[in-house]
Formats: structure tokens, sequence, C-alpha cells
């Protein structure tokens, strides 16, 4: 039997509804408030499908980039920090690149 397009229209609005609402709360890297905002919104929609929840607090520490930029000749590129990389001090890296 196959579907409805009535089923695959409320199946499409609640895929909708529910990523909105999901990227609304924000960047969802651990231990952010978006993370936070996830984990609580996410107990309140298993909760509603009548599913037992629970929650388990973890304490970590969390390098958390200011600027992470590489800058040629006075224009910045954005960039991506390398998370498995050691931090740099306050002023950054400062080198020549050569070919």
């Amino acid at each position: 039997m196959r579907p409805s397009a009535h089923s695959f229209d409320d199946a499409k609005a609640r895929a909708i509804a529910w990523l909105t609402a999901w990227d609304s709360q924000g960047a969802h890297r651990t231990a952010t408030t978006g993370d936070e905002a996830g984990a609580v919104w996410l107990a309140h929609e298993a909760a509603t499908l009548g599913v037992e929840v629970t929650t388990e607090v973890l304490e970590l520490n969390r390098l958390d980039p200011v600027a992470c930029y590489l800058e040629l000749d006075g224009e910045r590129i954005s960039a991506m920090p390398a998370f498995d990389a050691p931090a740099t001090g306050a002023n950054g890296v400062t080198g020549s690149l050569r070919g």
C-alpha cells in the first residue's frame, strides 16, 4: 500500500517543524547554551511520545576559540580551528609562507 499524499505532506510538515525548532536553538557544540537548549527540547519531544526521559550532567574542559583566521597582507580569511592541534598564544602565529 502506497502512502497517501496527505500522509507525506504531514510527515514533511513535521520534519520541517522539527528541523526548524532544532536549528533555532543555536550552535549545538558540546556544553554550549545551544547544546543545553537542544537537550531540554529533545527531552520534551521524547516525553510527549511517552518516553521516560533522564539526563546526566557531565563536567568537561573545552577550548573556546575567540577568533580563527589567516591574515595575508592585511586581508583576513575566516577559518575553522583544528581542535586536535595545540593552542596558540593571544598573539597568534606569525611567519612567512614559502612556495
